[in-house]
């Protein structure tokens, strides 16, 4: 009986173990995106995660209606402590990169992730949620076989299966609950949803411009990567032992992503999506580039009752059903909500996950912020773009308003009504910084906007309108 398990298990293991080349290819691409992301955090770290910035450290968990939820950042106020996690954080991700002790790298860069992340949820996208997850999930696969400093005898490779079917879960469910919360009259009948994505000038990438020219083009699109979103799921979920489907999913994700990042400015989404989906190169396509061979059949059974071996599959199945009830609570007509003491596990992991990327639709108005400061004689200022007189037209170039995409998000969630209690913090923030850099040209009150315009169908839209958002001093 015990013989007959073991073979069910290796024969199930054929058809889901994945590439341990592309397993180690995706780990040199994750490590690649850590420090690709440090580096665009590091001119930031003062704004967004000191205590005497964007959030204070007293709140940076109090209205995010996430129990359980912690950071390393929070154990010291001090900003040293963040500059020395930060650097942690490249040693670690660098460790990781070359695989050196891949296991435990693995650990504490993902505790690391999770903590800077965690610090402030008010800059992070759908990219952050699969970064972090994808790291998450490489503490259980075999992703330091190749292409590391550790030497593993792949004789005794135990079959990982459950962790790559785990981690193929992980990139279906991308895809497949973004189709589903995708039912909107914009992506189900009228076609509208890249039409409105361009007509967005704050995510317009490079080639947009381009692309909305093309109404018929645009609705094409739309269906297109709507259905394709159902059809990407079955690719990667159908039991292949050669992994070919897998391979084809991966280069319609590869082409999908890569047009994202022409035609929008989404951060490091797009890249992102792509690294975390090379796990999914099949055999045959990798046999094409490299020439050392994958050992993944060449396994002995004797290490499939080992007591670390059966905890590790324990804590995975656990974990991935956790994955898939948040995933499933996250859908209108199912009805199911984890209870507290469950969310509190997941938050404390951090497994929650919501793809509702341009889901149910896209926003279809366009929002930007104007600040108009005074100084001691009653002059305005606008201390954004550095110029003495205050617009409130429309800007030409939207892609100067913001140093990155972690800005961008910031100032996208400070005018939304869940989050007011931002504004009046980056209000004196900003104000505070104006000054400390002009102490020659101080301002002593800001007064903080938000300008919105609503985008109609056929490239109408209506008057832009403006709301105050706060009103600062420099006290």
């Amino acid at each position: 009986m015990k013989f007959r398990v073991q073979q069910a298990i290796l024969k199930f293991s054929a058809y889901y173990t994945l590439d341990l080349r592309a397993l180690a290819i995706m780990r040199i691409g994750v490590a690649f995106l850590v420090l690709l992301d440090l580096y665009i955090r590091s001119d930031d770290l003062y704004a967004f995660y000191n205590t005497q910035g964007l959030l204070p450290t007293h709140l940076a968990f109090q209205f995010v209606g996430k129990p359980g939820i912690w950071s390393l950042c929070n154990f010291f106020q001090s900003f040293n402590w963040i500059i020395f996690l930060f650097i942690a954080n490249v040693i670690f991700a660098i460790l990781f990169l070359f695989g050196y002790k891949t296991r435990l790298s693995n650990l504490i860069l993902w505790l690391l992730t999770l903590s800077f992340q965690n610090r402030n949820l008010f800059i992070l996208q759908a990219g952050d949620d699969l970064l972090r997850l994808i790291l998450f999930w490489g503490l259980f696969l075999p992703w330091q076989y190749y292409f590391s400093f550790e030497k593993k005898n792949l004789s005794i490779l135990k079959p990982h299966a459950l962790a790559s079917v785990a981690y193929l879960l992980l990139i279906a469910s991308v895809y497949f609950f973004s189709a589903l919360l995708k039912n909107s009259p914009q992506w189900q009948t009228e076609g509208s949803a890249i039409y409105f994505a361009l007509s967005l000038d704050t995510i317009k990438g490079a080639y947009g411009d381009w692309l909305y020219q093309f109404p018929w083009l645009m609705k094409t699109l739309t269906y297109f990567i709507y259905y394709l979103e159902f059809l990407i799921p079955i690719l990667i979920l159908w039991p292949s032992k050669n992994g070919k489907l897998r391979g084809l999913a991966f280069i319609l994700i590869l082409f999908t992503h890569s047009a994202f990042g022409i035609f929008l400015n989404v951060g490091l989404f797009y890249l992102i999506s792509i690294v975390c989906a090379l796990g999914l190169i099949s055999k045959p396509t990798l046999d094409n580039f490299l020439s050392q061979s994958n050992k993944n059949s060449d396994m002995k059974s004797s290490n499939l009752n080992t007591f670390k071996y059966r905890l590790e599959n324990f804590c995975i199945i656990i974990c991935l059903t956790l994955s898939l009830s948040i995933n499933f609570s996250s859908l209108n007509y199912v009805n199911y909500q984890p209870k507290k003491q469950i969310m509190y596990l997941v938050y404390f992991l951090r497994l929650d996950q919501y793809w509702g990327m341009f889901a149910p639709a896209v926003p279809n108005q366009n929002k930007w912020l104007v600040h108009e400061a005074f100084n001691g004689v009653g002059q305005t200022y606008d201390i954004k773009n550095n110029e003495p007189l205050v617009s409130f037209s429309k800007p030409n170039n939207f892609k100067i308003m913001f140093k990155n995409d972690r800005w961008r998000k910031y100032c996208e969630n400070l005018q939304s009504n869940q989050f007011t209690f931002l504004q009046p913090i980056y209000c004196k923030f900003i104000l505070r910084n104006w000054n400390e850099k002009h102490p020659e040209d101080k301002m002593t009150t800001l007064n903080l906007y938000s300008m919105n315009q609503i985008i109609y169908i056929n490239y109408k839209s209506a008057l832009v309108q403006k709301n105050i958002l706060c009103v600062c001093d420099e006290n």
